[in-house]
């Protein structure tokens, strides 16, 4: 055999073989990264879950979360023949993770309130609560879990 046949073979096995190298490089996949929900602005309506179980609706409220990191009550709370009790305070957010902390019926009762939830898609929020009464002795609070649903863009007021 010549010497540029076997040149000529040479190459044809090189190339070839770089060809099999491409065809079985794995390219590996994108890194996961984890979707991160918007706390959405707007009216949202909670209700409070207490007693066995946690599954007796003990009161539902309107409130408003804005942009600036605050919430207010946004219209009547209904427990224990309800009304309007006022109430305001700030929200954090840490990845899914919701804090709301502020005062509920301070006027009235007193009350300071906090809730940790966890964002579930962009209109649920679900988490534990806890609301106890500054002027009070021991026992002076509830706490249970709560469930928030948005309502929509627009506070009522």
């Amino acid at each position: 055999m010549k010497i540029q046949t076997k040149l000529f073979l040479l190459l044809v096995a090189i190339l070839t073989s770089t060809k099999a190298v491409e065809a079985k490089t794995v390219i590996p996949p994108e890194p996961l990264i984890p979707i991160v929900q918007t706390l959405k602005t707007g009216s949202w309506t909670i209700s409070y879950y207490q007693g066995p179980n946690e599954r007796n609706v003990t009161s539902t409220f309107s409130f408003c979360v804005h942009n600036n990191n605050t919430w207010n009550i946004a219209g009547p709370f209904i427990a224990f023949g309800g009304g309007y009790i006022p109430g305001n305070g700030g929200w954090s957010r840490d990845g899914q993770n919701i804090v709301f902390y502020g005062t509920v019926g301070e006027a009235i009762q007193g009350a300071a309130f906090s809730a940790i939830g966890q964002l579930v898609g962009e209109t649920l929020i679900t988490g534990r609560y806890v609301n106890f009464n500054l002027y009070q002795s021991w026992p002076n609070g509830n706490y249970g879990s709560f469930k928030a649903t948005f309502q929509g863009n627009v506070c009522p007021f």
